[in-house]
């Protein structure tokens, strides 16, 4: 985490490109979280995510795209 002590913050993120036969596209992803160790065996936190995907073939057939995200 990028805090020291009891309290930690981490940011993770992840993108993948597809580019296949007839067929393009990409896949987005993040997270971020705040943690606290309340003791040496139990720790409790907090998590947000975003995710975004879009594909699409070469001759206009199909276009498929959407985001979401979570908190938990």
């Amino acid at each position: 985490g990028l805090f020291a002590g009891q309290w930690g913050l981490w940011v993770e993120g992840k993108w993948s490109t597809l580019d296949g036969p007839g067929t393009d596209g990409n896949l987005g992803l993040a997270y971020m979280g705040l943690d606290y160790a309340i003791s040496s065996d139990a720790v409790a936190g907090i998590l947000v995510q975003f995710d975004r995907a879009a594909v699409d073939d070469d001759i206009g057939r199909y276009s498929i795209s959407g985001s979401g995200w979570m908190a938990g």
